[in-house]
């Protein structure tokens, strides 16, 4: 609830006096209009803050007094008004600032039974106009935030989401809550104790989910949790029997809670619940008899944009509470399976405290107590909360959320060398306290010796290169937490149109679930998209993380999970847990059961706890119409969910008292790295069952192999494109092992971990190699390769003898939080594209290796920075190519490439490589297109062309003896067109366009053919040209080529204009250089002449053109210049189904008309949508 000020002043003047910085004047306060604006929830941008004092009136309303305020001035963001927040009591100390963000946040309860409703934007109107006037106002221009009861709760810097688990954490030890959060390293598997809780957990939730507690059930459930944690098992050096004691010890624990509580209503003594009234207070204020009625969710997702808070409740239960009247209430359940002790007690029940704060939010109901239940002891705690709770949790949330939004600021050292001591963050808040806070022992609390022992070793320069890329890492995270605020204050639309995420997607069909689905299974969904004709031209690619919300908005977060599949059509996301209908408000909870999308389980009932269902854009669809009316939902990318904490990590552990000294200089100090002598023979063909793959190695890849056998510390090898790295890697791979090595091999992707396990799978049998990570991701060729299906692996004993015996082990550079690592250190790390993996990430695989090899090639794409500082003080650069700049005999070069003929391979060789490129043999130097219905579309063209210009671009430009061609559209003209932050070039992609159907026409099949461009914008443009056969070329942008190649590749420049400005991305000569060696055979580039030449380095390039003669000058309307009659040949059934009359190439136009003529027929049809039959414009 918002208050007057006490003597209050009116905005605008304390504004004003500010700006002239002056005494305000006292003004009367405007009234409030008759039917005042109300809202839930107020977002503000914070100005700047000053500390004061203001006169108040005591409670016996006789005496004075002056209190200490912070007076905030901000802007609402609601509507734009300048504001003023007084901070009063214990809020005067929220460490507020410039530029930060704050929410006010009414306490007001919700409305159970009430017509009113919140509009599109956020604002609360009761129908009549009847005020609330528990509710925020946005009628009035300053708000008092104190301790009264009714006050709001101020949350500061609420994009920031922070756990419970955090928040609960760090009401002893912020420092500690920030560590773990900031610095997540490899999960500990050397405390059993922790992955019995998680068992426990999983075995009492599968039966809370099936409603079933008999101990035959119960019994038969261990099994199945034993082989969901086999790995964590063989991780923590236990076996199947001794933790299935463990685990049928608990049982009677588990029976116990569910006779006790588990039932429609409460029974006797033995339901009963005492309550406290506030987080860890010992003193028991009440009992209600308690019975869990009903299952709404396992496992449920909670985000509040609101609170800045999210997390992951164990159980969301239906409660039936007997006291003066029975009562039915929603509330969190959290499962403790330890027992309550002093902090820890105090911990928990703050915990449970927030998570009725996120529930209240996701449910739109008031949810103001939850249950906390410690299975050792069997002891049920009712949690409640005062006004006081909660603004003591949401300060210390803002003081958490406003060190983990920040620079690299950490709180405050605890100052507790008992507790200091065994904290298992020590390591880490020692280095940090001295690297970058320049303490010492005094600063730290710690005795000297303590503080020493962690600190001693580190020397001037490596502080200044952890505080270096402590910056480059909190800038590059500081940009995802700028934007993030976009998931709940921009549209989906809004979103949609920047290319951000994905929305309007709406569940069509379900695959039936069983009974005992496991509570953290993963599950599919289906996608498709509506705004552009192909999911390929969006931003999202196979395994990025993505997050699961309902498309307005509204509820944010509801799962999570990673792309599996992507086709033109649809994508599939796994996902850890099933979706959710939308949580509507009523005034009862039976009636509103169907809201839930888990119908509630009584006792004794089923609970369907997984099912997976086919998401697509219902103006996609030819579906039943119930599917149209169902919930929409909305995928966003996860850009920095992954792995940020884990490079933190990384990088600290290389600064720690136990790290490797000698890793830590070859690193910090670019210390040379040694090698053995070379040997006799270097190009020697080993004489084993290989020798024929070995044989077909040239002079750069065997001089590759030597050095890395002979390096003590590290080798790196540079493979220029098309050099064949993948069959170096293998080769090399093999050639460890054969000397009774262990690899571990890594790549920053899955697809590239994949690719060389592919080919080691095809050529090289007798290696035995296990792939690292969830089947889902690997590659289908490979799923055998993985725990998961890996023969005999069912067991701890399997598990242990495939991790431990298997020479080669490989996963993504992030997949190191493994079981594996706990027990096992490997002879050699090789890490493919290591020229596209930042320092950071890099050094997590380097950390379980004696000596590394780094492969790839910094002349191609580097690691992708977002944050321009970041950027430029370095952070794009990889270790790789910090280490090759260094020293340079580390390397060897692979220049003999196989996959460009000799013109375009000229390109990169003049442009990039300094003519160090080579052909790897002369069929390769030569090679060339084969069109072999090039004569008949010839004859096709002849004379058909709508504008006479006495010239046949079309021809001249897929012509086989044409292997690079320039087409220039300055004389077409074709200008590009920007609509907000969309850059596109409409005529640039009719003449692509028409490129494709030439090349299709004359024979060249759809999967050979690949489309380029920097802007993906340009991808859709082309797209909505295309027909169906069209839609089986690849069009990719430059960084979702590397790696992959075509026979002939079109490259869409889109730039051109007045100012002849070529943007960043083209004046990227690694990604050019990426663009131009993707062609096999023939190379087409359309693009702007007089644009491109403005930059130094195409100017190059145009040089190079001119003196080849690769340059066709497009005429004036050549993107609209021809059209095709079909060709009556049999080929022709290969790409039609029906072909009477079928279209080859037409204008854009027409094409489009015939598109919208098909749509309209299919529609009008009264038996759904006619054959396809493909006709003559």
């Amino acid at each position: 609830m918002h208050r007057a000020a006490d003597k209050p002043e009116t905005t605008d003047s304390i504004l004003q006096a500010a700006a002239a910085n002056m005494p305000p004047t006292v003004l009367a306060t405007t009234p409030a209009p008759k039917h005042p604006r109300l809202a839930r929830v107020l977002r503000f941008n914070i100005t700047y803050a000053q500390k004061g004092t203001v006169v108040v009136t005591t409670s016996d309303k006789n005496t004075t007094v002056q209190r200490p305020e912070l007076t905030v001035f901000a802007t609402r963001a609601n509507d734009g008004v300048q504001c003023i927040l007084r901070l009063r009591d214990n809020w005067i100390y929220t460490p507020v600032a410039p530029n930060h963000v704050c929410n006010l946040v009414s306490t007001a309860p919700y409305p159970t039974d009430d017509p009113g409703d919140f509009g599109n934007d956020g604002v609360y109107r009761p129908l009549g106009g009847a005020p609330m006037g528990d509710m925020l106002s946005l009628d009035v221009h300053e708000y008092v935030i104190d301790a009264s009861p009714a006050s709001a709760l101020l949350v500061l810097q609420p994009d920031c989401l922070v756990t419970g688990t955090r928040v609960a954490e760090s009401v002893f030890c912020k420092r500690r809550g920030v560590l773990n959060e900031r610095l997540r390293g490899p999960t500990d598997y050397s405390a059993p104790a922790l992955l019995y809780g998680s068992m426990l957990h999983e075995l009492f939730e599968i039966a809370l989910a099936a409603g079933t507690f008999t101990a035959e059930f119960i019994t038969q459930q261990v099994a199945r949790v034993l082989s969901q944690f086999i790995e964590e098992l063989y991780g923590v050096g236990d076996d199947e029997k001794a933790a299935t004691v463990k685990l049928c010890d608990s049982i009677p624990a588990i029976q116990e809670w569910a006779q006790r509580f588990y039932k429609s209503e409460p029974g006797g003594a033995e339901s009963d619940v005492p309550y406290n009234d506030a987080p860890g207070n010992a003193q028991i204020n009440h009992t209600h008899r308690v019975a869990i009625s009903a299952v709404v969710d396992i496992e449920e997702n909670l985000v509040s944009p609101a609170y800045g808070l999210k997390g992951k409740v164990d159980a969301t239960l239906e409660v039936v509470t007997e006291s003066a009247l029975t009562t039915r209430h929603i509330v969190p359940f959290e499962l403790k399976t330890g027992k309550a002790s002093g902090t820890s007690a105090i911990s928990h029940s703050t915990q449970v405290t927030l998570y009725t704060l996120l529930m209240s939010d996701r449910y739109e109901k008031n949810i103001t107590s939850g249950l906390l239940y410690y299975l050792k002891s069997g002891t049920m705690q009712g949690i409640t909360h005062t006004a006081a709770d909660l603004r003591g949790i949401m300060i210390a949330r803002n003081e958490l959320a406003v060190h983990l939004s920040g620079p690299r600021f950490y709180p405050e050292m605890l100052k507790s060398p008992r507790q200091c001591k065994s904290c298992f963050q020590l390591d880490n808040c020692m280095i940090i306290h001295k690297a970058l806070e320049h303490g010492n022992a005094e600063s730290a609390g710690l005795d000297e010796g303590v503080f020493e022992a962690k600190t001693q070793h580190l020397n001037v320069h490596e502080i200044a290169y952890l505080q270096h890329w402590m910056e480059l890492i909190a800038l590059e995270t500081g940009d995802d937490m700028a934007t993030r605020h976009e998931l709940w204050t921009m549209s989906s639309e809004a979103r949609e149109s920047r290319g951000r995420c994905l929305g309007s997607m709406v569940v069509v069909s379900a695959r039936p679930p069983t009974a005992c689905t496991p509570v953290r299974a993963a599950a599919r969904r289906q996608f498709r998209q509506s705004m552009s004709p192909s999911l390929l031209d969006t931003s999202f690619n196979v395994n990025d993380p993505v997050m699961i919300s309902l498309n307005d908005g509204s509820q944010v977060g509801l799962s999570t999970g990673s792309v599996r599949e992507i086709t033109p059509d649809y994508l599939v996301v796994v996902v850890a847990r099933q979706l959710q209908a939308r949580r509507s408000r009523a005034s009862g909870l039976h009636s509103s059961a169907a809201s839930y999308l888990f119908a509630a389980s009584n006792p004794g009932g089923t609970q369907v706890s997984k099912c997976i269902p086919r998401l697509i854009k219902p103006s996609m669809l030819s579906e039943p119409a119930q599917n149209m009316n169902a919930e929409l939902f909305r995928l966003d990318k996860e850009e920095m969910s992954v792995g940020t904490g884990l490079t933190r990590d990384n990088l600290a552990s290389l600064f720690v008292a136990s790290a490797n000294a000698r890793r830590r200089a070859l690193i910090v100090e670019l210390a040379a790295p040694t090698f053995d002598e070379p040997s006799v023979a270097v190009a020697a063909v080993p004489t084993d069952a290989n020798a024929a793959a070995a044989s077909n190695l040239n002079v750069d890849q065997l001089r590759a192999i030597d050095l890395v056998q002979r390096c003590r510390d590290y080798a790196l090898i540079l493979g220029m494109p098309g050099s064949g790295k993948t069959t170096t890697i293998a080769e090399l791979v093999r050639r460890l092992v054969a000397q009774g090595l262990s690899v571990l091999l890594c790549a920053y992707t899955h697809t590239a971990v994949d690719n060389i396990l592919l080919k080691m799978d095809d050529t090289m049998k007798g290696v035995e190699f296990v792939r690292l990570g969830n089947s889902d991701r690997v590659h289908p060729k490979l799923a055998h390769r993985t725990a998961q299906h890996a023969p005999g692996a069912q067991t701890v004993a399997g598990i242990e003898q495939l991790y431990t015996q298997t020479p080669v082990v490989a996963a993504t550079c992030l997949g190191i939080n493994h079981p594996l690592f706990t027990r096992r250190r490997f002879d050699v790390c090789i890490i493919d594209e290591a020229s596209q993996v930042t320092l950071p990430v890099c050094l997590g695989p380097l950390r379980y290796a004696d000596r590394f090899v780094l492969v790839g090639d910094h002349y191609q794409l580097t690691p992708l920075v977002r944050n321009p500082t970041a950027r430029q003080k370095g952070m794009a650069e990889s270790l790789f190519e910090r280490l090759s700049n260094a020293h340079p005999a580390a390397v060897v070069y692979l220049e003999h490439q196989y996959r460009m003929n000799r013109d375009i391979m000229l390109l990169s060789n003049t442009l990039i490589y300094q003519h160090r490129l080579k052909c790897g043999s002369a069929a390769v130097g030569a090679a060339s297109l084969d069109l072999p219905r090039l004569p008949e579309l010839a004859r096709a063209l002849s004379g058909k062309r709508l504008v006479d210009s006495g010239t046949h671009w079309l021809l001249d430009a897929i012509d086989p003896a044409r292997k690079v061609v320039f087409l220039d559209t300055d004389l077409v003209p074709a200008l590009e067109v920007r609509v907000g932050e969309v850059l596109k070039n409409d005529t640039e992609a009719s003449i692509v366009q028409q490129l494709m159907a030439a090349l299709l026409e004359a024979g060249l099949a759809p999967n050979d053919v690949g489309v380029i461009s920097p802007y993906r914008s340009q991808l859709k443009a082309i797209r909505h040209l295309i027909n169906s056969v069209q839609r089986g070329v690849e069009m990719h942008t430059v960084d979702k080529y590397q790696g992959r190649d075509k026979e002939c590749i079109i490259v869409s420049l889109v730039r051109s204009n007045a100012e002849k400005n070529l943007g960043d991305l083209l004046n990227d000569w690694r990604r050019v250089n990426v663009a131009f060696t993707r062609a096999k055979k023939k190379l087409i580039i359309v693009g702007s002449r007089s644009t491109i030449e403005q930059s130094p380095l195409l100017a190059s390039f145009v040089e190079l053109l001119l003196v080849q003669q690769w340059i066709i000058t497009l005429p004036k309307g050549a993107h609209s210049m021809f059209e095709m009659q079909p060709i009556a040949t049999p080929q022709r059934n290969l790409f039609y189904q029906t072909v009477s009359n079928p279209i080859v190439l037409t204008t854009p136009q027409r094409l489009a008309a015939a598109e919208r003529r098909r749509v309209a027929e299919s529609t009008a049809s009264p038996d759904g949508p006619r054959k396809r039959v493909r006709r003559r414009l």
